[in-house]
């Protein structure tokens, strides 16, 4: 089942890549006493898994980050927790979330799982080669101190590529999405993981409750529901992912 959704807290769909319903959803969780898992910047901007059990840090797992996340002890964790019976919300890769399926062994009612829909994943080495091109072209070599890959500065269709130096001096750079190299290479399927292109975990048929995205084209299909502030594609896989979804939506415009 497919939805046009959009979270009614303007300060969240803001924030958010597309309309802000995983924010939604993890705030569910944490108010059943769950805990999240999900993928945030580290101060070199490396992309990690992280563990979330307050809103306050649902902020650092907002907003697109196109780069492959270290896993690292995220699975074990999971494991750990559902075990204690609490539940779990982990949101990653398609294949991500297949591999933290394949981990567990066995289903768990607790355990909510939330993919994208996914383009592939870049590698690492060449994001962090781009911050550091992108800092000397614009900073003398100064890396920036926030990064946005989605700034909705000049509306969600036409987002563009953001960052922010601060050095005494606080500076924010620019750069539409069609311009910037990072971006063309990433969408030109130049800088991602080969294996992407053979990927058995993306398609109709997910392991999970929840797939997000952006909706792409409301503004033909549906033009009366676009505001340029983003919405998101919200397809729901399970039954459980429906007995949620409709305990949110009264926090939604929903199509």
């Amino acid at each position: 089942v497919a939805y046009a959704m959009k979270n009614c807290d303007e300060n969240v769909r803001k924030r958010s890549t597309s309309g802000g319903i995983f924010s939604l959803l993890a705030e569910y969780v944490l108010d059943r006493g769950g805990i999240i898992w999900g993928a945030a910047y580290e101060s070199d901007f490396s992309v990690r898994h992280i563990v979330a059990s307050d809103r306050k840090e649902l902020p650092l797992l907002q907003g697109a980050k196109y780069v492959q996340s270290v896993i690292g002890t995220s699975f074990q964790e999971v494991k750990r927790e559902l075990q204690k019976g609490r539940i779990v919300l982990f949101s990653g890769t398609p294949c991500q979330c297949a591999g933290l399926k394949s981990f567990l062994g066995k289903a768990y009612e607790n355990l909510i799982t939330v993919d994208m829909v996914c383009h592939g994943v870049p590698s690492p080495k060449v994001w962090q080669a781009y911050i550091d091109y992108r800092s000397q072209k614009e900073n003398a070599g100064k890396r920036p101190v926030k990064i946005n890959m989605r700034s909705k500065a000049s509306g969600w269709s036409h987002y563009g590529y953001s960052t922010e130096f601060d050095y005494g001096n606080s500076k924010i750079s620019r750069i539409q999405n069609s311009r910037d190299l990072f971006m063309k290479a990433f969408v030109g399927n130049i800088c991602l993981r080969s294996s992407c292109s053979d990927c058995i975990a993306k398609g109709v048929d997910r392991c999970t409750d929840f797939t997000l995205g952006d909706y792409w084209g409301i503004w033909n299909q549906h033009p009366e529901f676009d505001d340029n502030k983003g919405t998101s594609v919200v397809f729901v896989h399970s039954k459980k992912g429906m007995e949620i979804l409709n305990q949110v939506r009264e926090n939604t415009v929903c199509l």
